[in-house]
């Protein structure tokens, strides 16, 4: 590799290492927000049962805890992935409920920097050509 293809490549990677911080450092203050029971103004006006909080509160702790380690790639993919429904279940139920769309603005904010996260993620040096497709691909094939 080039010197002139190593720098965007760099470059990406620390963006990506930026938005990765951005997302945990939301998440995971979100997530002990709600495991705290704190009422957050949009959830209140869709009138979200107090319990919903916990479970949420919970699987994004577990979530930015998967991202402190390099030895559950997997499980990295399903934080990402719970993390996207998660942000896109709470863009959807406020333009669903008939309140200002503008209330999805936060949710769909948070999930460019899950999305920026991955991809840059992927983008990565050791982590190019690893994605679970991949993995299952190097595996050897299932008996027929």
């Amino acid at each position: 590799m080039h010197s002139s293809e190593k720098r965007p490549l760099a470059r990406a990677e620390r963006i990506g290492q930026v938005c990765t911080v951005i997302m945990v450092v939301m998440a995971g203050v979100g997530g002990v927000l709600n495991l705290a029971q704190f009422t957050f103004p949009l959830a209140q006006e869709l009138g979200l049962p107090w319990f919903i909080g916990i479970v949420l509160g919970v699987a994004k702790v577990l979530g930015v805890l998967t991202f402190f380690t390099g030895r559950f790639p997997m499980l990295r993919e399903w934080a990402y992935a719970g993390l996207t429904f998660e942000l896109l279940g709470a863009a959807g139920c406020h333009i669903l409920a008939g309140i200002s769309v503008l209330h999805a603005v936060p949710a769909l904010f948070d999930l460019s920097f899950v999305l920026a996260s991955y991809f840059l993620w992927h983008r990565a040096p050791g982590r190019v050509g690893h994605s679970i497709a991949v993995a299952h691909s190097e595996r050897e094939p299932l008996p027929a």
